[in-house]
């Protein structure tokens, strides 16, 4: 602007031919060019001052315009606190030579004097209360679809996702649990899981882990050699399993002497009833929840300890007979908390998707973790998980197009599997 004000005057002394004062302060006139091209000179100094003006206001607009815009979405407080944390300290005050250990926790400090999975799930519930926690697809039809080399491809039209919330997930744990006892169950006393990953197993698992009943974790895909050796060794009376694997059960069932009650989770559209083994209780899983509304209520479960066992986990019987690794309350609770300090951002607007095999450590402390953090669950299956998975009905949407989730576990082989879609 100074520069501006100094080309006017200049200009009107000119046209004026008002003397200058010399450069040395005496009188006299500043040499000008006498030439036809010095005016434009001028006029140009001037529009370029003109021009970066109106920028410099423009910009300066722009930054109060967009300054609030830029609070809202970016949220500068949060890279502030995040740059002044301090992540580790030394053990020893004072000595360099002392090894450094983490400080930094998850904000939400969710699993803070947590010791227990039952402790994990009341102070979650109480926390997140209404908000949505569990989310699965209601099957709607299927079919079968052969293909070119001779196999046979189930195809799933399923539904979009409905959602259990905290405060439900609570009352059908409970119920689920009391429903177990009525059916002879007690504090202690093995409960087999042979499942897919679906909603019933968490459910199950959650209402066995709050009354102390120990549950013993069988892959889905195991042989029946493998099977029989899990059940036999923990002398399980009560088998959970899922309506497609009742076939296989009921071919093995001689070898499992211990076995009395089977409690399978249905197929809605099923064509038949399961296959029924002979001499055992054949119990669907819906029943669980009616009969905990009208179990005796004298019927009361263990609170458990971080010392007392809460899972039996088989491993996949890939390098020979499965092995059963007992796993404390402690040791999940401990496997979860680790997982939140590396998951530290995780919080109650974050999807988690379920398709690993719950019978896996991995999948079960993630699952744990994202109940404890208020992150969604949304189950879901390897064979539906994307448009293009080979479970999908042609038209019908996968479940990671329809969850849309920001959390996800994986293992190497699933994600070669699926690297194309």
């Amino acid at each position: 602007m100074q520069a501006m004000r100094f080309n006017i005057m200049f200009l009107k002394r000119l046209c004026t031919r008002e003397l200058l004062p010399a450069r040395d302060g005496s009188a006299g006139r500043i040499a000008v060019p006498c030439t036809p091209g010095f005016p434009l000179f001028i006029m140009s100094n001037l529009g370029l001052d003109i021009a970066l003006g109106l920028i410099k206001v423009l910009v300066s607009a722009c930054d109060v315009i967009t300054l609030p815009i830029h609070f809202v979405c970016q949220r500068p407080w949060d890279y502030w606190r995040k740059k002044h944390l301090a992540f580790a300290k030394c053990a020893i005050e004072g000595d360099p030579s002392a090894p450094y250990v983490r400080t930094y926790s998850n904000g939400l400090d969710s699993l803070s004097g947590v010791r227990t999975m039952d402790e994990l799930t009341r102070k979650a519930i109480h926390t997140f209360g209404d908000r949505p926690c569990f989310g699965y697809r209601p099957v709607l039809g299927e079919s079968e679809e052969k293909q070119e080399d001779g196999k046979v491809f189930k195809k799933l039209v399923l539904g979009d996702y409905k959602w259990v919330s905290y405060n439900e997930a609570d009352e059908k744990i409970d119920l689920i649990g009391r429903g177990l006892m009525a059916l002879g169950v007690r504090p202690r006393q093995n409960v087999v899981i042979l499942a897919e990953t679906r909603i019933e197993w968490m459910l199950a698992a959650q209402a066995c882990l709050r009354i102390n009943i120990p549950v013993v974790t069988l892959y889905a895909t195991l042989g029946e050699d493998g099977i029989i050796h899990g059940i036999n060794e923990t002398e399980a009376t009560h088998l959970i399993t899922s309506y497609d694997l009742m076939p296989r059960i009921a071919k093995i069932i001689d070898k499992i002497p211990s076995l009395t009650h089977i409690i399978y989770m249905e197929n809605p559209v099923a064509k038949s009833p399961p296959v029924a083994p002979t001499g055992l209780h054949l119990v669907p899983f819906a029943r669980l929840e009616e009969s905990g509304r009208t179990a005796d209520t004298e019927l009361r479960g263990e609170t458990p300890t971080a010392d007392d066992v809460a899972i039996i986990m088989y491993t996949s019987g890939s390098t020979g007979v499965p092995k059963g690794v007992m796993i404390t309350h402690g040791n999940i609770v401990t496997t979860a908390r680790g997982f939140s300090v590396i998951c530290k951002d995780v919080g109650d607007t974050d999807a988690y998707i379920a398709y690993l095999p719950l019978a896996h450590v991995l999948e079960l402390a993630a699952e744990c973790l994202s109940f404890a953090l208020g992150a969604r669950i949304g189950y879901a299956s390897p064979l539906t998980l994307t448009d293009k998975s080979t479970g999908v009905q042609k038209g019908c949407k996968g479940d990671a197009s329809l969850l849309r989730p920001t959390i996800m576990v994986s293992v190497p082989v699933s994600l070669v599997k699926h690297k194309m879609h």
